[in-house]
C-alpha cells in the first residue's frame, strides 16, 4: 500500500510539474492508484487545475517534510503555478554562505580543497 501511496505522489507530480500537459496514460494509472488507495476525493478532472494540483502536493510535500529543488537537468520543464505553493529550503544569504565557506575551507585538508576547486572548474 505504501509503494502505490508514493508511486501515486510521484507520479502526480511528474506529471503536473515535470511536463508542459499531462499525457493521458498518466491520468489512467492516477485513476487506477486513487481507486486502489481509496482517494476518493481525487477525480481526474482536477487535472486541469493547477491551483488544487499544488495544493494537493503541497500537502504531501509537508507530511513528507520535503521542500521543493529545482532539477539537476536544466532541460525538465517546470510547471512555476504549481512550483510557487510547494515548500521551498530557505536559502542563505550571500554573506552567511561566503562565511560558511571559509569555515569549511579551514577544517579541510589542502588536498580536499583542490581536489574540489578542480572538480568545480570542470563542471
Amino acid at each position: 500500500m505504501y509503494q502505490e501511496w508514493t508511486t501515486f505522489f510521484s507520479l502526480l507530480y511528474h506529471a503536473k510539474v515535470q511536463k508542459f500537459e499531462v499525457k493521458p496514460k498518466y491520468a489512467v494509472i492516477l485513476e487506477d492508484l486513487a481507486q486502489k488507495l481509496n482517494f476518493h476525493w481525487y477525480k481526474t478532472d482536477l487535472l486541469k487545475n493547477n491551483i488544487i494540483i499544488g495544493e494537493i502536493l503541497k500537502g504531501f510535500y509537508q507530511a513528507q517534510g520535503y521542500y521543493y529543488e529545482d532539477p539537476i537537468d536544466k532541460d525538465v520543464y517546470k510547471n512555476i503555478s504549481i512550483i510557487k505553493q510547494l515548500p521551498q529550503i530557505k536559502k542563505l544569504p550571500k554573506k552567511n554562505l561566503m562565511n560558511l565557506k571559509i569555515k569549511i575551507a579551514r577544517l579541510l585538508p589542502k588536498s580536499i580543497i583542490r581536489f574540489l576547486k578542480k572538480l568545480k572548474n570542470n563542471l
